[in-house]
């Protein structure tokens, strides 16, 4: 068969994380050892959004027999343009979407018409059970799907975690331009050749406000095959950054400890990073060093709030002593960190909140992330603490290009403030001397980006992003005004 990936998130000029599409290429590389004829459609990898069409109308060119998009939240917009598009020109095509946004929002996507299949969660067993009942057209049998058939939606038994990770294949890192992603921002905004790796999947800890797509039930790749994984990229792709996207890096110390120290003694010209964060009261001084040592460029430190009576009703729980203590260290031991805090939790109060942006400046931090606390669809904090009202309100303040960003406050402060003590307090940390090096240490992105784009209105967009951080209507605007352009290409 014939089957063709699509990563359908549109990428503007202040998406500057962009990273390989990692699902789709564990899928790849599972159709590929089935005997399958594999195309791989990224669209976060392109500058400008006519040729992104263009690629996307030549692929279907190719008559596909399967149809797999991947898109999270922020991008559902893309992901519709694009499903109804396939439909569209590949008919008889079955079409199938993965990820965290139909995993979230299958019966709306189902509801309307172009897709067929929608898993749920891990895809790797349920992708390739699809492409072997494909021809027979019945998926009454198989766990890990939604589905729709004459009219109505059918939700099939979940499907069990896979717990041997070391059975799956290596992505198929060849579908993967590498060359391009050195003109964009990776997670850990350098410009070097760089990947992104999962060396676990799931979180022990039952954070109120988290996701749970991939379970929360801790498993891990042994050490042996992380390391065989980095070798490959090393070797065959020249890779000189390593983005671990792990919810939970360091929920096995040991492990860990194991990974890092191959990493200090086999790679020494690979830097590492951890963007998305890991369990820093966990951490020790070993483990510190040895971050050091492997040439950790930034570690995220998710503390979210200052407030001990917030972190047990969110569930997060962290030992803040421990995290002051630990975060002197990794100061000494010239690690940069991030901090991800959050204000507008239900039951806040204004003083909270205050005492939470105080401690994002306290903190040895080399800088900081604030957002507001918004509602994951389908997570704990919108299925048990808000009301059915509350939740509608709030889901109707949502805007459709950012799933974290919205004109609403789940707290008994108003928006507006919430908003204005967000920014005050970004800017101050963003204007703290150290932080300027995390601004000059990309200005040749933005040079980069205005030469490309020969448009100074990008670089406005861009520094803007920087200033005031992930919630600002700036960066979405541009998004939008990408996607409007990349829709007109298509009709």
């Amino acid at each position: 068969m014939k089957i063709a990936l699509i990563k359908t998130e549109l990428t503007s000029p202040t998406d500057m994380a962009v990273t390989p599409p990692l699902g789709l290429l564990y899928l790849a590389a599972i159709a590929e050892n089935l005997g399958h004829e594999v195309r791989l459609l990224n669209l976060t990898h392109y500058f400008r959004p006519r040729q992104a069409a263009s690629d996307l109308q030549n692929l279907m060119l190719w008559k596909p027999d399967v149809i797999g998009l991947s898109s999270f939240n922020t991008y559902a917009p893309v992901f519709r343009t694009v499903a109804k598009y396939c439909r569209q020109y590949s008919p008889e095509a079955l079409i199938i979407a993965g990820g965290v946004f139909p995993s979230n929002d299958y019966v709306a996507i189902l509801n309307e018409g172009p897709v067929d299949v929608c898993v749920i969660g891990e895809g790797e067993d349920t992708f390739k059970d699809l492409l072997a009942c494909k021809d027979k057209n019945d998926f009454s049998l198989l766990h890990g799907i939604a589905y729709s058939l004459e009219g109505h939606i059918f939700t099939n038994q979940p499907r069990s975690f896979i717990e041997n990770l070391d059975s799956l294949p290596f992505p198929a890192w060849h579908f993967h331009d590498f060359s391009k992603s050195k003109c964009f921002f990776d997670i850990s905004f350098s410009m070097r050749n760089s990947a992104t790796i999962m060396t676990s999947r799931g979180c022990p800890y039952r954070c109120i406000y988290c996701h749970h797509f991939m379970g929360k039930h801790f498993r891990a790749r042994s050490p042996g095959n992380v390391l065989e994984d980095l070798t490959l990229l090393r070797d065959r792709f020249a890779i000189k950054s390593i983005d671990f996207i792990d919810d939970t890096f360091n929920a096995d110390t040991k492990r860990a400890k194991t990974i890092l120290r191959g990493i200090r003694d086999g790679f020494p010209k690979v830097s590492i990073s951890f963007p998305t964060g890991l369990r820093c009261d966990l951490l020790d001084e070993e483990t510190i060093v040895l971050l050091r040592e492997a040439r950790c460029v930034l570690l995220s430190v998710p503390i979210e709030t200052s407030s001990e009576r917030l972190q047990k009703w969110s569930q997060k729980d962290l030992d803040l002593e421990k995290i002051r203590n630990n975060l002197k260290v990794l100061k000494k031991n010239k690690i940069p960190t991030r901090g991800f805090f959050m204000i507008g939790f239900p039951t806040e109060t204004y003083e909270e909140a205050i005492e939470t942006l105080k401690l994002s400046l306290e903190l040895p931090l080399y800088y900081n992330q604030i957002s507001l606390v918004s509602p994951i669809d389908n997570g704990n904090l919108s299925q048990l603490v808000l009301s059915p009202e509350k939740l509608q309100e709030v889901m109707s303040h949502k805007d459709a290009w950012d799933f974290l960003w919205g004109d609403f406050s789940l707290c008994d402060i108003p928006y507006p403030q919430l908003e204005k003590i967000r920014k005050k307090y970004y800017l101050k940390g963003m204007l703290r001397l150290r932080n300027w090096n995390f601004i000059l240490t990309n200005i040749r992105v933005i040079i980069t980006l205005v030469m490309l784009f020969r448009d100074v209105s990008f670089m406005i967009n861009i520094f803007r992003f920087i200033i005031f951080g992930r919630n600002n209507k700036f960066g979405l605007e541009t998004r939008k005004r990408y996607f409007s352009r990349f829709a007109g290409c298509l009709e």
